[in-house]
Order: structure tokens, then sequence, then C-alpha cells
């Protein structure tokens, strides 16, 4: 479970660091064509010198974001290499696919016991109450008197004709150990594994919980992010960028334009991620019930 959860995770790194790279380059080729444009300005007496250099210290910065984004993505690409054993494909290694549209798995009724009884950590703490009793009744059964009762023939030809018949009976007397330590460290062994068993159930059912929660919060900014705020910061980019190509437009209201809808690009990105490895975590949960299901397919 824990290898399919970090497998998805580094998938949905990677999807998101291709995201990233694809705006970062997008960026960088808005503020190239940008200081063009103040060049051809400045040239046209139409905006300060100062204001040009704005714009490519804003172009050179873009350019170093790219960048940075590049060896992101080549990071992403070494750890699902990794994970798969592909360490000779971590150039080519690509995540395909989209975000998961919807939520609907998350909020389909779910039996919270069926989950609890295929999990293996709960089996191992079951497991271990099972031997810790058996241990602590094993300790208990050695102050149980053993009484022995043995019948004996002998027959020695040489000293006499008759054999000779014995009758003996073993009672243990626990004089120099009546098996109390024993029996304590059994029955604490026996306490705390019952505590273990109870702590990692619980644990259990609060991050289920806690999952279940997370996507619902996640898929809800995932959604604002990608279809309320960045349409906005979309829009008002690309009517900053008109006006600033028709002299309509400063460089500071362009580049504070240009920097919300970067926020708001790489805010919806992590959002979209995050709920993605969110439901799966939750998805995986749900084996037992057949609802899981695999991430998208990486080439």
């Amino acid at each position: 479970r824990q290898q399919h959860i970090a497998v998805a995770n580094a998938f949905y790194d990677l999807l998101a660091a291709q995201q990233r790279y694809d705006l970062a380059k997008v960026s960088a080729q808005f503020a190239q064509r940008s200081a063009y444009v103040a060049e051809t300005r400045l040239a046209a007496g139409d905006l300060a010198r100062v204001d040009v250099a704005r714009s490519r210290a804003d172009s050179a910065r873009a350019a170093a974001d790219s960048d940075q984004a590049q060896g992101d993505l080549e990071h992403a690409r070494i750890a699902l290499a990794l994970l798969l054993g592909e360490e000779a494909q971590a150039q080519v290694i690509r995540a395909q696919g989209d975000w998961p549209p919807s939520i609907e798995v998350a909020r389909a009724p779910v039996s919270i016991e069926t989950i609890l009884a295929t999990r293996a950590d709960i089996a191992a703490a079951r497991a271990r109450v099972e031997v810790a009793r058996s241990s602590r009744d094993l300790a208990r059964a050695q102050k149980s008197r053993d009484v022995t009762i043995g019948v004996q023939a002998e027959h020695n030809p040489p000293t006499s004709h008759a054999p000779l018949y014995g009758f003996s009976v073993s009672v243990p007397l626990f004089i120099g150990n009546d098996f109390r330590g024993d029996i304590a460290k059994a029955e604490a062994d026996y306490t705390v594994a019952l505590e273990t068993l109870h702590k990692v159930e619980m644990n259990a059912r609060a991050e289920l919980a806690t999952q279940k929660i997370d996507v619902e919060i996640l898929e809800q900014r995932a959604r604002r992010f990608s279809q309320e705020l960045l349409p906005e910061a979309s829009r008002a980019a690309t009517a900053a960028e008109f006006a600033f190509a028709h002299g309509a437009m400063g460089v500071g209201d362009l580049l504070d334009a240009r920097r919300v809808l970067k926020a708001a690009e790489q805010d919806a990105v992590a959002a979209q991620a995050g709920h993605a490895k969110a439901l799966y975590a939750w998805r995986i949960e749900r084996v037992a019930e057949g609802s899981a299901t695999s991430p998208e397919n990486i080439q």
C-alpha cells in the first residue's frame, strides 16, 4: 500500500513538474516579447529607460524560472524512475494523463470496518495480540501441578529369582520458584499488545477520516483555482499584454498582472497535484471493495 502511494505521488509530482515547466516556458516567452515591446516603445520615446530596465529584469527572471522548472522536472523524472527500477530511462520518462476530475469515489458509501480488516498494520497488531495471549496462557499453565505417577517392574536373576515391583508419585512443590515473575511479564506483554492494537486501530480510523477530508477540501481548492481564479488572472494578463503593446499601460501594471497570473498558475498546479495524491491514497485504502484505481499510464 505504501509503495503504491509512493509511486502515485512520484507520478503526480512528475505530472506537476511537466506542467510547471510548460507554464514557465510560456511565461518566459511572454516576458521576452514584452521586453522587445518595451525596447520599441523606448525608441519611439513612449517609455522611460527605467521601465525598459524593469522589463529586461523581468524577462531575465522568467528565463531563470524556466531553467529552474526544467531542473525540477529532471529531478521528478529521476525520483519516479528510481521507484520503478528504470533508472536508465530517467531522461525520457514522461507522465501521461490529466488530473482526476471529481471525488465521486471518496463520497461513495464505504465500510470502514472492511478497510480496517485488510490493513497490514492492523493484521500485524492482531497477530501480536494472539501471540501474547498464547504466551500468557502458557505462563499461567506453569502454576498447575503436574502430578506424575509411575509403576516399575525389574527382573534381576543373579540376585533374586523374584521380580521387583515399584510405585512412585511425583508432585512439584514450587518451593524455589512459583513462576510469579514469568506470569506477571506475560500479563504485561499481553496488555501492551492490546493497547498497541487499540492505538493502531485508532490511528487507522483517524487516517481514513483525514484522507477523506483532504480529498474533499483539496478538490474544492483545486476547482476554485482552475475554474475561478486562473481564468480571471489569465484574462487580466492578456488584457495587460495587449494594453502594454499598444502603449496604454505602464510596465508596473503589466508586471503586476503577470505576477498574479504566475502565482495563480503555480497554485492551481499545486492544488491539482495535492488533490490527486489525496484521492489516490483514499482509493488505495478501498482495494478490498474493488474501488481502487491505478494511476494514469506511465511511459
